[in-house]
């Protein structure tokens, strides 16, 4: 991301992380600290306590398993939830099934584990820039207490807890979204 900022000749940026973004974003943040001038933090964490980590990578592990002796498995369960939970409008089911297909099963399993790996708990607290964590008061995959802890760490976040949202808040909730980002870029 750093070396993208360099190419493009971008001065520091507010960046934005959703999800496993945000733990990018914390990184970036970190190694990289006069490339940030602000980060949005959404649905995100620093860190899985241990044994939630354990479960989760033998989770990791078996659904990867069994996606290499079916051919399916991620893309059919995203596909579904996501039009399941409303999240995605069913006249968007074609380009939701296109674009759960086309990612690469690979790369993806290794995103997931480099995920399980990632801990910015001993550093967060030194990062010095104005951070907002948006939590979906719902969310199903990063637990809010996880995402109240993250804000924690951090010198001064603001939050911005969105009442019964779920995981898929920039989907549910776009308009908020784009009115966070918006106010924390002019910082």
């Amino acid at each position: 991301v750093a070396a993208i900022l360099d190419i493009l000749e971008v001065g520091p940026a507010t960046v934005v992380g959703y999800s496993m973004g945000g733990t990018i974003a914390q990184a970036l943040a970190y190694r990289h600290p006069g490339r940030v001038k602000a980060l949005v933090l959404i649905a995100t964490f620093a860190g899985h306590p241990r044994l939630h980590r354990l479960f989760r990578v033998a989770g990791l592990m078996l659904a990867r398993g069994w996606e290499r002796l079916t051919g399916t498995g991620t893309p059919e369960v995203r596909f579904a939830y996501l039009l399941g939970t409303g999240a995605v409008d069913r006249e968007h089911a074609r380009w939701l099934w296109e674009e759960t297909h086309r990612r690469d099963p690979d790369a993806g399993a290794q995103a997931a584990f480099a995920m399980m790996r990632f801990d910015g708990r001993e550093w967060l607290g030194r990062l010095k820039l104005p951070v907002t964590v948006v939590i979906p008061s719902r969310d199903q995959l990063v637990p809010p207490l996880w995402q109240y802890r993250l804000a924690g760490e951090l010198a001064d976040a603001e939050v911005v807890e969105v009442t019964g949202a779920r995981h898929e808040l920039p989907w549910t909730h776009p308009e908020l979204v784009a009115e966070v980002i918006e106010r924390a870029a002019k910082v």
